[in-house]
């Protein structure tokens, strides 16, 4: 405050502070979205086999080889971690810190050109969203990957994410691999055949067809959040 009046006074006016009321700082936690260290799948989204989760143990690396599970498929044991310490050095990573957080992947899109990411959550009604959705839509891979968070209080107690941690409480956090894209989102739309899914924006179709008439369309808008509720697609107010 100092600094700012006197950068003021300099510039021609005569305004002096002769003293000060009352001063009142306020601070809060600060917690980036990040992946930070492996975390189990929920039942609801394990039974339906359609997400890879890489065990790396305690290191912070979940995104690369989430990425590099969805660049290099295998089929036997694909959540095991050595099926891809052999391709580590394929991704550029430069100037990223790990854990990686949502803000630094379009830097990681960037240094990677063939690589297109998309990022999803469940929110608080467990419903599926996009949480990131990539601005390249023609690249040679486009990699879906699934965001798992998880806060408990110091006596170990999971928290919801309707109430509020105790103080001291840890957050920890995963990136896992989206293996089936149609199978994750199949039953919140109640359709027992295969479904098309827009892998940006997530809504989803009765054909492939369909599917490819949409993605032309649906780069040119900001991703939305779709429910559907009772069979009936509604849009959340103000979204586009």
């Amino acid at each position: 405050m100092l600094s700012r009046c006197e950068e003021f006074v300099e510039h021609g006016s005569d305004y002096k502070i002769d003293s000060l009321i009352n001063l009142e700082i306020q601070s809060a936690t600060y917690n980036p979205i990040l992946g930070s260290s492996y975390l189990p799948l929920p039942k609801y989204l394990a039974n339906k086999r359609a997400l890879i989760n890489i065990k790396n143990k305690d290191d912070p690396y979940c995104f690369r080889w989430a990425v590099l599970a969805g660049l290099h498929p295998v089929e036997k044991n694909p959540g095991e971690l050595y099926h891809y310490v052999k391709y580590s050095n394929e991704l550029k990573f430069k100037n990223i810190k790990f854990p990686m957080k949502l803000c630094d992947i379009p830097r990681f899109e960037a240094q990677n050109p063939s690589v297109a990411i998309g990022v999803l959550q469940l929110d608080d009604s467990n419903r599926i969203v996009p949480l990131y959705a990539s601005q390249h839509r023609k690249r040679t891979h486009h990699i879906n990957l699934f965001y798992l968070s998880e806060t408990r209080n110091p006596d170990g107690s999971l928290v919801s994410p309707r109430d509020t941690p105790d103080p001291g409480a840890v957050t920890k956090s995963h990136y896992v691999l989206v293996k089936n894209l149609s199978r994750l989102l199949n039953s919140e739309t109640n359709h027992i055949n295969k479904i098309f899914p827009c892998p940006f924006c997530l809504h989803r179709f009765y054909n492939d067809f369909c599917l490819q008439r949409h993605l032309d369309l649906c780069g040119k808008n900001e991703p939305c959040r779709i429910f559907f509720p009772s069979n009936q697609i509604k849009m959340k107010k103000g979204s586009t």
